[in-house]
């Protein structure tokens, strides 16, 4: 089932339930589509929309939707940035290598400011570049040594200009069970 159908109608049957994806592969979507159907479910959620990102990991899949593998974490960043323009502006532009479109419009806005908070997937040495560039929180990828990589981000990670770490997807999970 298409991920934004099902949201759509979660959003209908809860009132207080935070919803969301882990992950719509943006390297595999086009983000001017992909920004309607976030903002729709922000709108129909009344706010509650969490988009978590990912550039994917099967070549022939991305391949498959005109995507180099080679290039996967750019397109994402662009395709993310893209989308940020599309819901924080009335006229939206972005010029980037690989998208590119001059004065569109696009409604609904999302309802959260400046737009759903966006969770980047992934692990390795770049992960906090990305989700410091274009991200809100980050999904890490359950792994042997996964709780230290946790907890030297949330050491580290910090938006320019702020002392606040930056959550690590809602960090429900994030430690051993009990």
């Amino acid at each position: 089932m298409d991920a934004f159908v099902a949201l759509g109608a979660i959003a209908q049957a809860t009132t207080t339930l935070q919803i969301g994806t882990a992950v719509v592969l943006v390297t595999e979507r086009d983000p001017i589509v992909t920004a309607k159907e976030v903002a729709s479910v922000d709108v129909l959620s009344g706010g509650r929309m969490n988009f978590g990102v990912g550039p994917g990991w099967i070549n022939q899949e991305m391949r498959n939707h005109g995507t180099d593998p080679d290039d996967r974490w750019a397109v994402m960043r662009e395709r993310v940035q893209a989308m940020q323009q599309v819901w924080t502006r009335d006229i939206a532009s972005y010029h980037g290598d690989f998208v590119d479109f001059d004065r569109i419009t696009s409604w609904p806005k999302p309802v959260q400011k400046p737009y759903p908070p966006v969770l980047v997937a992934g692990n390795g040495p770049n992960v906090a570049k990305r989700v410091i560039a274009y991200g809100d929180e980050w999904i890490p990828m359950v792994r042997p040594g996964v709780l230290d990589q946790i907890a030297e981000f949330k050491k580290t990670a910090r938006k320019p200009g702020s002392d606040q770490p930056i959550c690590c997807a809602r960090q429900q999970w994030a430690g051993p069970p009990n």
